[in-house]
């Protein structure tokens, strides 16, 4: 890999505080190492499509035979061995911004009497926290399209974008560009990156003492923001020391595919392309051991894409179709675009599945869950929301399975369920509930 000389100044560095110096060895990865895997890294990894589907067309059963999926998720079906699908769950937030911002948080958006916009913790963070040390990047998270402008009253629709939070107050904002993902990742890992990591930790340091000597000037509501760009820079600075000393790694792969740089800058024209490019990086990322935790939004909240390019047919965008009003064209044009999400995912599936690690494969050592923060998008249904997990955790998740929730059960039942998976024994998932789901873990 080679890069641009790209020097960075400090109103540069001030100017993109919030933005990603990811930053430790591409070379230490390919070295042969004497380490020996004794057990291969769990990944954990979140997909969530916008707009909920036409409730009759997510379909999946027990049959003789094991898990039969069907409908919108046919084109996984080659999946449901290693798949588990969830009915019953209940996400009882409004609407699109609530219920995006929630899928992983189980706490809606709002905004407090300082008028500090706030959620919760995310599920994929909380792992990331636990598991994250060991690798490159603690978790990277992958999105389709950037934010929106205007409101829904008091919520910003720029919230509709992320569904990953590493604080109540702190939204994560996704990488949409196939070369940004891929310098995020992989950039910090070279040589080169590595001694602009030393030149930007100096840079850091000297920002820091600056930084912090406004806290006593300004509003709450300021302090609150100073916190998230502290945040930014904390993170920065974690990673930059990664980077300039990075530390013996626990497990190594024992082959390092190769690593190319996509050629295509900005956005690809085709959607398509596009969504396969990131997932391709995102695969590499995880099969290299850069990061085990992993977020990507398939579309924003109010997706305004239209999907002429899954059916000529189509001619309004998904958000359109979601409100289908049982018009009939309206619902096939919503279950094509619910299918066309299906596909990427089997995509994405199949290479994990292509790739050894030991007996089994990066699926088989990975969790992936594929869902919606709501049922019927024509209403914004927030009961039994579609929800379906593929993998086994390296053994922890029996699949090949459908489980019926008990009444009353909402989705952060699932995220407890996962954090213990992981080996995170929490009492409760944010406060909302001490309840898993039976019959999950194995």
């Amino acid at each position: 890999m080679t890069y641009p000389n790209r020097n960075l100044d400090r109103r540069t560095f001030l100017n993109a505080a919030g933005a990603c110096l990811v930053l430790p060895s591409l070379e230490s990865l390919g070295q042969s190492s004497t380490l020996k895997a004794t057990a291969f890294p769990t990944r954990f990894l979140a997909f969530y499509f916008p707009n909920g589907v036409y409730p009759t067309a997510w379909q999946s059963e027990m049959t003789p035979n094991g898990l039969k999926l069907g409908g919108v998720l046919a084109p996984l079906a080659s999946f449901s061995e290693y798949a588990v699908t969830l009915s019953g769950m209940n996400h009882p937030f409004g609407g699109h911004l609530g219920q995006i911002t929630a899928f992983l948080t189980g706490i809606e958006l709002e905004m407090n009497s300082d008028g500090v916009l706030y959620s919760g913790t995310s599920l994929d963070q909380i792992i990331a926290q636990k598991i994250g040390a060991d690798t490159y990047l603690p978790s990277i998270q992958f999105g389709m399209e950037p934010p929106s402008q205007g409101a829904f009253g008091n919520r910003p629709r720029s919230y509709g974008n992320s569904i990953s939070w590493s604080s109540p107050t702190s939204k994560i904002e996704p990488q949409i560009s196939p070369q940004m993902a891929f310098d995020q990742v992989f950039y910090g890992q070279s040589k080169e990156g590595r001694r602009k990591a030393a030149r930007q930790k100096r840079l850091i340091d000297a920002v820091w003492s600056e930084a912090k000597s406004l806290q006593r000037q300004v509003s709450q509501y300021d302090r609150v923001k100073l916190e998230q760009y502290y945040d930014s820079i904390r993170d920065m600075e974690a990673r930059l020391e990664k980077t300039i000393k990075p530390s013996e790694k626990s497990w190594r792969p024992e082959s390092i595919p190769e690593i190319v740089r996509p050629q295509i800058s900005g956005i690809p024209n085709s959607h398509t392309e596009h969504m396969r490019m990131l997932m391709d990086i995102l695969v590499l990322a995880l099969q290299t051991d850069s990061t085990r935790v992993a977020t990507f939004v398939l579309g924003h909240a109010i997706s305004r894409i239209v999907f002429d390019f899954a059916d000529p047919s189509i001619k309004r965008h998904h958000h359109d179709l979601s409100h289908h009003a049982n018009n009939p064209d309206k619902i096939a044009g919503y279950n094509i675009v619910s299918t066309w999400f299906a596909e990427q995912m089997a995509y994405l599936l199949k290479k994990m599945q292509s790739i050894p690690e030991g007996d089994g494969t990066l699926l088989d050592h990975s969790l992936v869950l594929y869902g919606s923060g709501m049922k019927d998008g024509n209403i914004h249904d927030p009961e039994n929301v579609p929800m379906a997990l593929f993998g086994s955790a390296n053994g922890k998740i029996r699949t090949n399975q459908h489980i019926q929730c008990p009444e009353g059960s909402v989705l952060s039942n699932l995220h407890l369920t996962i954090l213990h998976a992981f080996g995170i024994e929490a009492p409760h998932f944010n406060e909302i509930t001490s309840k898993t789901i039976n019959g999950l873990l194995a």
